[in-house]
């Protein structure tokens, strides 16, 4: 069962949870409950969820999750009047995250875990079309997920629960020096959507996850 959050949930101040070499500010819940309702079933019945497709090491895979790509020219994977959602709800949050992350973004990336069976494993954001120190900024609706980071270089781990309606954001060297999972549980039923706020290249087709 998702944990029932007050209307109007308490201030958090800014933290950033990673131990060095780089910043993941976990601000808690920037939506109060309705907000964050709200959009969690605007997106969930209004977007045209696709599973993810791709190559690693030579063979191809269809994740478990879903996702949607939208940005201010295309909207891939997503069937839906794009003029609607991303001129309302998605620049709605864009606007929202950029006040917390004094960065400005033009895309945005979806996934979408069904239950808690569903996640992802060890991964670094894909930096290849990104600026390097680039700021990716992670808003999350629904079931409450735990959220781990691990160093590169001495494997230290550190670990989160990730709210309805919270706000992560990772900045500097983070993707260079941690990876990052969303761990499986069979102990959550609960829908999650993840929004992934990014600014993209002019050449830019498409993120990793």
């Amino acid at each position: 069962m998702m944990k029932e959050l007050k209307l109007f949930p308490d201030f958090i101040e800014p933290t950033n949870i990673l131990l060095k070499d780089g910043e993941a500010i976990y601000f808690g819940s920037v939506l109060n409950l309705n907000e964050a309702d709200h959009y969690l079933h605007t997106f969930l019945e209004n977007i045209s969820w696709k599973n993810d497709r791709g190559i690693t090491a030579g063979k191809s895979y269809v994740s478990e999750r879903k996702i949607a790509w939208f940005d201010e020219k295309s909207s891939l994977h997503a069937s839906i009047a794009r003029s609607s959602l991303w001129k309302n709800e998605i620049r709605k949050l864009i606007t929202l995250v950029e006040s917390y992350a004094h960065t400005q973004f033009n895309a945005c990336l979806f996934n979408l875990y069904a239950t808690g069976k569903q996640g992802v494993g060890w991964h670094c954001d894909e930096e290849a079309q990104q600026p390097r120190k680039a700021t990716i900024a992670s808003l999350s609706l629904g079931a409450e997920r735990r959220f781990d980071f691990r160093h590169i270089h001495t494997n230290e781990t550190v670990s989160i629960t990730l709210e309805h309606g919270s706000l992560l954001i990772m900045r500097g060297v983070t993707q260079h020096f941690w990876k990052h999972q969303l761990a499986k549980t069979a102990k959550i039923s609960d829908p999650r959507i993840n929004l992934t706020f990014r600014q993209t290249r002019p050449t830019r087709q498409q993120f990793s996850r």
